[in-house]
This record gives C-alpha cells, sequence and structure tokens, in this order.
C-alpha cells in the first residue's frame, strides 16, 4: 500500500486564508492577463538595474581605469602594502623597434604574478628595463649617418645609437602601458643598460672578476659573424636546421708510423704495399671544405676499429683508402667527384676489399700530407680524440685548430702548437686574406673571397681538379646563424677577452640546486648549458657598447689590465661618461702607479658582450634592496620569468657574474629564487612569427583594433586573457579567431559581474554574510558558498604555481556553470519578487556580495580593468569616471576570499545528488515541451516515485528540503514526492498523452503540466486553482511593503517641501 504523497509547493504565504470576495467582480485571469499585470506591477517588482554596459568599449573606456590600475596602484602598494617585499626582476627587452606578441605575453605573465601578490599585502618591487647596446641598434645609427653621406667616427656611431635606443624605449613604453601593466614608468624605477650609474656598476663587476683572476685575453676560435664583423658567445646564435652545406670527401696522403706497422707486421698484403710505396689515403669528410687551407691534424678515436680497404672497381679501382670499419660500406655507395655534374654521370665509389683492420691507436704517431700543406713543411700529425665517432663520415675527423673550439681544444696540448702558430687566413667580413698564401701557390686564388661563397667553391674545385677529391655530398643539416642578421657564422681565431669559467661553474651548478624551475624541466636545461662552457668570450668588435676598460703597450701591445687600472678606469668614466673612452687620451686612462715607467698607451676598442651587459642588471637590486634582502635570507630576486631562450641568454649571464662576484667566505647563491620560462608565440598553424611569411601580429592590432571594421579593438584585458587561458610553457598561437574566441569567454564572465552587480544593492544595504546564521540560508545558497571557497583556494594555489590557464578555466566553469546555469535561475524569482525585507532574499543578497567580491579578486590580476569597473560600479554609481579620476582601486581591497565557515561537505554532496535528479529531470521536461504537454518549464510539475529501502539519504533529502528550495532548484512549480513498495505513485501508470516519465538511477519521475494558476505579478505557476485570489501570498505582502514604503518617501517628500516653503 502506497504512502500519502508528500506534495511541496513553494511557501510563499498560501497558507493564509483565502481572500474575501470584493464588491467589485475581478477580471478572469486570462492569456492576456499577465501581459497587462506585467505593466501593472512593474513598479513593485526588484528588477536589476545598472550603469555596468554589457559590451566593455575597451577602445573607448580602457583610459578610464589605466592610470588607477597601473602608476597610482605601483605607487600606492610600495607606501601601503603592510607584506614583506616582493621582487620580480625584469629580463630587458631589446630597445629596437615596436613590440610584438612574445613581448606581450612576456609582460602580461609578470604582470599577473605582480598583482596577485599586491592583492596578497605584500610590496611588489618591479622595476621595468631595456637592453640598449649591441648591433642591431647600431646598425640602425650607421643606416641614418649613411643617408648624410658621412664616415662616421665612433663617437658620431655611438650619439645617433644613444637616439635610435632612446627612441624605441619611449615607443616601446607607451605600447607596454596600453597592456596594463602596474609599474612606475619613471627614471628612479626603471633601468637602462646606458644609464651611466648602470654601466658603472657593470664595470665594478668586470673588476672584480679581474680581481679574481677570472678575466684573460686569447688567441683562439670564437663565433664569428662575417654579417656582423664581431664575435659572438653562444647565446646570440640560432640554428637553421635546413641549411644545406656542400660537404666533401677529401683524400690525404698517409704516411705510415711505427705502430701502424707494427700492427700489420703479418698482414703480407700491407706489407708487400707499404714496401712498394703504394700511396694509401685517409678519407676525411667536413662539411666545412673552406677550412681545410687551416688543416693541421687529422683525429681518431683509439677505440674505434678502422679498415684499409681496397676499391675493386669503378674509376678508383685499385685505390688504398683508410675508413672507419662502421662507415666502409656508405663510403662505398658516395658517387665520384662534385655534385654538380648530373647524378646518372656521376659513378659510385664501388664496392671494398678489406686488407686489414686495426684499431685507431694504430693510426696514432703515424701522419698525412694534403693539398694546402706547402711543400717542405712537415707532415701533419694524427691525433687520438675522445669525441671522434663512427657514427657519421668516415671515422677521421680533419682538424683546423683556427676554426674549431674542439679541434683548438685537442690541438693545444700538442708540442706541434708550439712549433707553428695557428693559421687563420680569414678577416673579419669572412673573406680569406694573403695569410692564406702561406699555402703555397695553391691557393693564389683565395685571397679576397668569401670563405662560406666563392672562397669555398674555389676549394673544391682545387680539390677535384688534382684528384684529392673522393666525393661531394650536399647535406642538409643544422647550422648556426647570427642571432640578429640570421645569416651564417664561422668559427675563426682572433685576440678575444674571455671570462674564465672553469672555477665557477660547479658553484653556479649547485646555486641552482636552490632554485625552483616553472616548468621543472628547466632546471636541467640551465645547468647542462652551464656545465657544458669553459669559458665565455666577452669581447665585440663594436663601438656600440661598454667598453673593455684595457689599454695596450704601443710597443709590444701586451695589455694592461689590473684591479688598480680598472678601478682607474670605472671612476674616470664614471664621473664623465662611457663616450669619453674614445673621446680622452689614453694617459688619462692609466693610474698613476703605471705612469712613470715610460710607456706609451693606446686603449682598446672592443665593447663588452650585450649578455654582460644585461646579466649585471642584479646590481641595481643589491644597490636598492641587498641589505634587506640579505638579512631575510633572500635571493635579490624572487622571479625571473623570460623565454625558453634565456637559458642560454640572461639567466645564464645573471647566474655566472652573480656567482663569478660573491662575497668571499660565502656560499654563492643565483640572483633569483624562482625561474619561470614560457614558449615562443606562433601563429594559428602553429608557424613562427616572421616578416618574410607575413604573419606577424602586432599585439596593438588587438587592443587598439586594425584599419577596418573587421578588426575590432578588443582593448587590454582580452589580450591579458590570451595570455592567461593558453598553457605558456610551449609554444602560444595567437590570430583573430583565437582572440575573438577570448573575446566570446571575457564577454561571459563580464556578464556574469553584471547580473551580480544589477541586483546588488548598494554595500551598505547589504547584511554581512558572516553575521547569517546557517540556517537563514538555504541549502543551494550554502552549496554555492561552499563551491566558491573550493574555487577561491585552487585559484589561489594555481597563481601561486603560475598556472595561469587553470585559473581561467575554473572561473570560466563557476561563472558559467555554478552561477549562471544553476544559482542564478534559481534565485530570480526571489530577487525579483521578494518584499526588499525578506529574509530569503537578505541572504541571498548577502551570498551574491560575496560572491562578486571573491570573484572579482580572482579575475583582477588577469583582468585588471574590468575588475576596476566591477569595484566602480559596485558603489551603485550610475556613471563611468571621468579620466584620471582619483578613486580607490579594488587592489586596495586586497584578496576577498570566503570564511572557512562555509565550506560545508555534506550539504554539498547532498546538493550534488539533487543536482543530477535536475539533470535528468529537464531532459525529460524538454521532452514534454517538445510534445506541446508544456510551453515552458515552470509550467510543469514533477512526481518524485522511490522505491522503499532505495537511495534512503536521497529520500530523506527531497521529503526535509524546503518546498521552495527543492522547486528552484528543479525548477518545476511543484514537486510530489511519493515513495511506494511496488512502483510509481502506487501502481498508477503514468497517461501518456498528458505526462511523461523516465527512470533516473530507478527514481520514477514523472512530467505533466501543473494545474496551478500563473501569480500575474511574479509569473509563477503557484495559486491553487480553487483559490480566488489575485496574487499569491508572497506578493501580496510584497505589494504591501511596497505601498508602505512609498507612503513613507510621500511623507518624507512633502515634509521637505514643507520646510522649504516655511524657510
Amino acid at each position: 500500500m502506497a504512502l500519502a504523497p508528500v506534495s511541496l509547493l513553494p511557501c510563499r504565504g498560501l497558507a493564509k486564508k483565502a481572500k474575501q470576495a470584493e464588491p467589485t467582480p475581478k477580471p478572469k485571469l486570462t492569456a492576456d492577463a499577465p501581459l497587462k499585470a506585467k505593466k501593472t506591477y512593474r513598479p513593485t517588482m526588484l528588477l536589476p538595474k545598472t550603469a555596468f554596459e554589457i559590451q566593455a568599449k575597451a577602445h573607448e573606456r580602457d583610459h578610464l581605469w589605466a592610470q588607477r590600475t597601473t602608476v597610482d596602484l605601483y605607487r600606492w602598494q610600495a607606501q601601503h602594502n603592510p607584506g614583506p617585499r616582493f621582487v620580480l626582476a625584469d629580463g630587458p627587452p631589446y630597445a629596437n623597434g615596436p613590440l610584438h606578441m612574445g613581448h606581450a605575453l612576456n609582460k602580461i605573465l609578470k604582470d599577473i604574478i605582480n598583482r596577485f601578490q599586491v592583492l596578497q599585502g605584500r610590496k611588489v618591487h618591479y622595476e621595468p628595463g631595456w637592453d640598449c647596446h649591441g648591433l642591431p641598434i647600431e646598425i640602425k645609427a650607421k643606416g641614418h649617418l649613411a643617408t648624410l653621406k658621412i664616415e662616421a667616427t665612433p663617437s658620431q656611431v655611438r650619439d645617433k645609437a644613444r637616439e635610435v635606443a632612446v627612441s624605441a624605449m619611449e615607443q616601446q613604453q607607451d605600447e607596454f602601458s596600453a597592456f596594463g601593466i602596474m609599474a612606475d614608468w619613471s627614471r628612479e624605477t626603471t633601468y637602462r643598460t646606458l644609464d651611466p650609474a648602470y654601466e658603472v656598476r657593470q664595470l665594478n663587476v668586470f673588476g672584480e672578476m679581474v680581481r679574481r683572476g677570472l678575466v684573460y685575453r686569447a688567441y683562439r676560435p670564437v663565433y664569428w659573424s662575417p654579417s656582423s664583423r664581431t664575435a659572438l658567445a653562444e647565446a646570440e646564435l640560432e640554428y637553421d636546421l635546413n641549411h644545406v652545406s656542400r660537404s666533401v670527401f677529401v683524400r690525404f696522403n698517409f704516411v705510415p708510423g711505427e705502430a701502424f706497422r707494427e700492427a700489420c707486421a703479418d698482414n703480407v698484403i700491407v706489407k708487400r704495399a707499404l714496401s712498394r710505396d703504394e700511396q694509401i689515403s685517409l678519407v676525411i669528410w667536413t662539411t666545412t671544405p673552406w677550412t681545410l687551407p687551416s688543416n693541421m691534424a687529422v683525429a681518431v678515436n683509439r677505440d674505434i676499429t678502422y679498415r684499409l680497404v681496397r676499391v675493386t672497381e669503378g674509376p678508383t679501382a685499385g685505390e688504398l683508402l683508410i675508413v672507419a670499419a662502421e662507415r666502409a660500406h656508405d663510403l662505398s655507395q658516395r658517387k665520384v667527384g662534385l655534385s654538380e655534374f648530373a647524378s646518372a654521370d656521376r659513378a659510385k665509389l664501388g664496392e671494398f676489399e678489406t686488407l686489414a683492420e686495426f684499431s685507431g691507436a694504430a693510426l696514432s704517431g703515424s701522419s698525412y700530407r694534403h693539398l694546402f700543406l706547402r711543400r717542405g713543411a712537415e707532415s701533419r700529425p694524427i691525433l687520438a680524440a675522445d669525441y671522434v665517432t663512427d657514427t657519421s663520415g668516415t671515422g677521421l675527423v680533419h682538424c683546423a685548430p683556427a676554426h674549431g673550439q674542439e679541434d683548438y681544444a685537442l690541438y693545444r696540448n700538442t708540442p706541434a702548437l708550439a712549433k707553428e702558430p695557428l693559421l687563420s687566413p680569414v678577416d673579419a667580413a669572412g673573406r680569406y686574406t694573403e695569410d692564406v698564401l702561406q699555402c703555397g701557390s695553391v691557393a693564389e686564388n683565395l685571397p679576397g673571397n668569401a670563405v662560406t661563397g666563392t672562397g669555398g667553391s674555389i676549394v673544391r674545385d682545387l680539390l677535384a681538379e688534382s684528384g684529392a677529391l673522393l666525393s661531394e655530398w650536399p647535406i642538409t643539416h643544422s647550422f648556426p646563424c647570427d642571432w640578429r642578421t640570421k645569416q651564417p657564422v664561422i668559427t675563426r681565431a682572433t685576440s678575444q677577452w674571455f671570462a674564465d669559467l672553469t672555477p665557477i661553474k660547479d658553484a653556479a651548478i649547485a646555486a641552482l640546486e636552490k632554485v625552483e624551475f616553472t616548468p621543472p624541466q628547466g632546471r636541467n636545461r640551465l645547468a647542462s648549458l652551464v656545465a657544458g662552457r669553459s669559458e665565455w668570450c666577452i669581447s665585440r668588435q663594436r663601438p656600440w657598447g661598454v667598453p673593455i676598460p684595457v689599454l695596450y703597450d704601443a710597443h709590444s701591445r701586451e695589455p694592461l689590465l689590473t684591479p688598480e687600472n680598472v678601478d682607474h678606469i670605472t671612476a674616470v668614466l664614471g664621473d664623465k661618461g662611457s663616450d669619453y673612452w674614445w673621446q680622452g687620451d689614453a694617459e688619462e686612462f692609466v693610474a698613476p702607479a703605471y705612469r712613470d715607467d715610460g710607456r706609451r698607451w693606446i686603449k682598446g676598442t672592443d665593447t663588452v658582450d650585450v649578455w654582460f651587459d644585461s646579466g649585471t642588471s642584479w646590481t641595481k637590486l643589491r644597490e636598492e634592496i641587498g641589505a634587506e634582502r640579505d638579512a631575510a635570507g633572500a635571493p635579490l630576486a624572487d622571479i625571473y620569468l623570460e623565454g625558453t631562450d634565456q637559458a642560454r641568454g640572461w639567466f645564464q649571464s645573471s647566474l655566472l657574474t652573480h656567482i663569478a662576484t660573491a662575497p668571499e667566505g660565502t656560499v654563492p647563491q643565483a640572483p633569483y629564487g624562482k625561474v619561470i620560462t614560457h614558449g615562443f608565440v606562433v601563429d594559428k598553424r602553429g608557424k613562427k612569427m616572421s616578416k618574410s611569411i607575413g604573419n606577424v601580429l602586432s599585439p596593438l592590432y588587438f587592443v587598439k583594433g586594425g584599419a577596418t571594421k573587421s578588426d575590432p579593438a578588443y582593448g587590454a584585458d582580452v589580450l591579458r586573457l590570451w595570455a592567461a587561458r593558453g598553457d605558456y610553457s610551449a609554444s602560444m598561437p595567437v590570430g583573430n579567431l583565437i582572440v575573438k574566441h577570448t573575446s566570446d569567454a571575457m564577454r561571459k564572465l563580464r556578464n556574469t559581474a553584471r547580473f551580480m552587480l544589477a541586483t546588488l544593492p548598494r554595500p551598505d544595504q547589504v547584511a554581512p554574510l558572516d553575521d547569517l546564521a546557517t540556517d537563514e540560508l538555504t541549502h543551494l545558497d550554502r552549496y554555492v558558498l561552499h563551491k566558491l571557497r573550493e574555487l577561491e583556494l585552487s585559484v589561489k594555489h594555481d597563481y601561486e604555481v603560475f598556472d595561469f590557464a587553470a585559473v581561467v578555466r575554473q572561473l570560466g566553469e563557476f561563472a558559467n556553470g555554478t552561477l549562471s546555469t544553476i544559482y542564478f535561475t534559481a534565485i530570480k524569482d526571489v530577487l525579483y519578487s521578494d518584499a526588499l525585507s525578506s529574509p530569503r532574499r537578505r541572504a541571498c543578497i548577502a551570498v551574491l556580495d560575496q560572491t562578486l567580491r571573491t570573484f572579482t579578486s580572482m579575475l583582477a590580476p588577469i583582468t585588471p580593468h574590468l575588475a576596476e569597473e566591477i569595484h566602480h560600479y559596485r558603489s551603485g554609481t550610475e556613471s563611468d569616471p571621468q579620466p584620471n579620476e582619483p578613486a580607490d582601486s579594488v587592489f586596495q581591497q586586497r584578496w576577498q576570499g570566503v570564511n572557512e565557515r562555509w565550506t560545508d561537505k555534506q550539504n554539498a554532496s547532498e546538493v550534488r545528488d539533487l543536482l543530477k535528479l535536475r539533470d535528468s529531470l529537464l531532459a525529460l521536461i524538454e521532452r514534454v515541451r517538445e510534445e506541446k504537454k508544456v510551453r515552458v518549464a515552470d509550467e510543469s510539475e514533477v512526481d518524485i516515485d522511490v522505491v522503499d529501502g532505495r537511495y534512503p539519504e536521497l529520500v530523506r533529502l527531497i521529503k526535509e528540503y524546503p518546498a521552495y528550495d527543492l522547486t528552484a532548484v528543479l525548477g518545476v512549480s511543484r514537486v510530489n514526492v511519493f515513495s511506494s513498495p511496488s512502483g510509481p505513485r502506487a501502481g498508477e501508470n503514468p497517461d501518456p498523452l498528458k505526462e511523461a516519465a523516465d527512470l533516473h538511477d530507478g527514481i520514477m519521475l514523472v512530467v505533466r503540466a501543473t494545474p496551478l494558476k500563473q501569480c500575474p505579478r511574479c509569473r509563477v505557476h503557484i495559486i491553487e486553482p480553487e483559490l480566488e485570489v489575485e496574487e499569491c501570498g508572497r506578493c501580496e505582502e510584497a505589494l504591501v511593503e511596497h505601498k508602505e514604503m512609498q507612503r513613507l518617501k510621500e511623507e518624507e517628500r512633502d515634509t521637505k517641501i514643507k520646510e522649504k516653503e516655511e524657510q
């Protein structure tokens, strides 16, 4: 036998007796009545109202929020925030031209971090900087001077370069401001590497490294850019993955040594060949044939097996060749001769007959001669080297110590270097010099030809004509290029200044163990790069930079580089500026201790590597807050954040200069506590942005709009949201459609805030949430607060670990799901129709107020203009502020968290169960609506039939749930609960003409049109059909209150009029 049904009707004052009939009959409620009533009742409703617009109109209104959220905020927080200092060091962008999307991504990520720290009450220390020296600026300066047909002096170049850099900095500062970056852009709180004070600090670091014996001069191979005519550090290289080199396999005439003869003593064939003086050739392979005139050795690996083979067929039949055993087959398949000839006309080298096998050790002590070795010169040695492999080439490596760093490292430890200096017959422009004639007449056509152009072609032709060329093979491979000019780089021996890294790199690697990296793999990358370096070429052959403070003896060219003289030069330049190095007499730069020895001095012309420039930016932090940070046991900067390429650049140069000058007797530490790296910005197809491809997009194109209406101005917040919502640890795609989708996501967040603003009264009219008793809130209210508390904690954690994409994702899910789809839908009726004094409405308002405050806090670091606009309109104002109108910022209120008291896991679990039921019910209602059984959801009511003993908690929850809560959550006019042992509603089957039914985990849901009449004011189907009442009880109470409020307003107005008349 079924239990009697429990009917859950929203409790809206209907328990009172029906109203007595009026003398004049009331009009019958018809389909048209609600429309007429709407006009009548509208003034009595508490409908949403706000001046906060649906559209941001960012291109017109961003400036309204800019000053208070950027410069003013930075200055305010520095003075008023009570927390400890937070330091984010700015890696300086290069002062050359307008900003690109990579700049925007970098600066916005930094700003998000800084703004979050401000909300946490910390004093943010952030000083934007610029990298102002170096070749690109110098090239522009020389271009300007060239139009004037001036043969520019170094001083003229420097003057013009400074103008170029300053102009670019001014442009970039304006563009950075358009991104909503919180900073003080005044001279005192920014830095430029061309500032005199900055240059002096840099020279002091250089002097300290000299004092510690870490700076030296050497003649050795360095990366050299013919297009820039200067040495390059490894950090200044880019790699062209599709570079094509014309590699060659070349014969060197083998001169056997004792070890080889002993290894082959039992081999009759080899002994016979040696006794007949048959020519044996070493086969070397190189991708840089232009370096062959500088060949000074061949390297082999002692542990590799080599073969002496005879070619058995083809144009080279009978030749004896030495090659690594693993490379013999590959060599036999090569086409003979130059690649200019058609492939079909080039025969393969042919099959080999193995005559002998021996280890690389057997070749040690042997020697060889080659085409470019002049007559009378000693044969070149064969040296053992561990870096030689048999995975490519021939297993025999051509060594030109003047043009290869590994070659130099191998050769410098041999007696041969003392007998014969390195031959580097290449000038600054990458052309062969007259020095190449040391190779004899064979090289007479090489001087003046570019080694990577015609010079290289001549070498290949000489090899072919002499019979030394075995095969030419074009190869596509990775090749170093100048990161500025994008042109190929060569390796060339020159006299350069180096920083010795060997004594400090272990300490640097140890210091990285205490640094946190995001993403974590950044640690290994940076540590491996440091471990792989033994020295750092810090000199550049350009005038635009900080001079290397060294003098040279005019006669012997011996350098004068002592701590005392560096200090003296630094003092002179500190007083007169670095330009004076090119203007003053050399004698002025000689310290008194060196003036009386009768020597004449000349000034050096080299400048310091720009990575050394920017890498000493930490000195400004040390000068300003070093003592404070030391006392706190903290690194100078909490965070360094740059692109992944800065593992070769700023991250590394900052680390090395800081470790190199760490106070003696202390454990050196990195200048940063955390390192965050981001990827590059690519186009919508994932391609690198390039002017040549035409896919470069300016960030201002998105902020301020393009030339046509189809290129809208999205404003700073949309650009910032784009930067935050992607995975910045990888490549970040950007394009019109991507930014449009970001704008759509932004609009949803904005509309969520707008609903709350439109329904909330002024803050002073809101009951503090924490003053309300728990039972004053509905289950749904408490569920939303629980979810809000969870969200706040999760978002706060994600900000702390720099996972901004997770922040954006969770905010979107909460706004679109928990709020818009569930909570706002459920409470609209209360907000609009309840009396102003309704306890239920009072609780909803308190929940919304807390939600908006917390929601705004979570948005603020990413979208500060939106947060500031919400804050402005929350006060109840009805208009935008005037430009630069002084006002408190939302950031001054700090982070608006949710009281832990509202964590209620039990209630959250129960409401989640109801929401699952709701999902099934909504699907069923939609079916009923499509079948024309109801028009809209609130015209329906639902029967819930649960079998006894199943889902006892859900049954209890449904029966105990307050009627209004349940109907609001489920979105229907009435809920009837049954609990039967044998079927739905005691065996009754749904009427297919009027009802629809479905099962939800064993619970029968039956939906039908409700017989309840619609209240003309609140438009809710709530009035029992037998009642002759005009409005529902809830609306009657609201109308009474509204009438009383109107009476009080009229009395107040009349009183004011009377007082005015009496005056």
